[in-house]
């Protein structure tokens, strides 16, 4: 008797797994190269906020519980903390600069950029300063397929002029 139950058990529960199987939706078609134009233009939109200083175009670029990491900075995390440090920014400096270089690599619902940049930082009244920049974003893709950034890590390729 026991081996019968065993036996129906095991059929039980095999021809259950079959049917859940059976309803599985079908695991949607990869298209790398839409993901990466896609982060592409994220990053475009990114950048021309920044560099406008255009604070709620900026924020809407990263989750709510990003991090980022700038140079000479405390990490800030999450979207209140972002909103916070990207107007301290615009309210001191006026910024312009380019993305130069881009490498961007898709993983699932997850992504990561190494990027460079080149900016110029001017305080009112003064000069601008010029700076290489090089980074790392990382995106996550969201439950509506967009991406957005969720990790934004960079740092000059020199030290700052005060430094040196």
């Amino acid at each position: 008797m026991r081996y019968v139950t065993s036996l129906l058990l095991t059929l039980f529960f095999g021809l259950g797994l079959v049917g859940l199987l059976g309803c599985a939706t079908e695991t949607p078609e990869v298209d790398t190269a839409a993901d990466i134009q896609a982060i592409n233009d994220l990053r475009e939109r990114e950048g021309s906020a920044f560099f406008a200083g255009d604070v709620d175009g900026l924020v809407a670029q990263f989750t709510s519980d990003a991090v980022t990491m700038p140079p000479d900075a405390p990490a800030v995390f999450g979207e209140a903390a972002i909103r916070t440090w990207a107007q301290g920014l615009a309210d001191q400096f006026t910024i312009s600069g380019e993305y130069t270089g881009s490498e961007v690599e898709v993983i699932g619902d997850w992504a990561v950029e190494r990027y460079t940049a080149n900016l110029a930082i001017t305080v009112a009244g003064g000069d601008p300063m010029t700076e290489s920049m090089k980074g790392i974003h990382i995106y996550r893709r969201q439950t509506d397929g967009s991406w957005l950034i969720t990790q934004d890590v960079w740092n000059a390729d020199a030290p700052a002029p005060s430094e040196m």
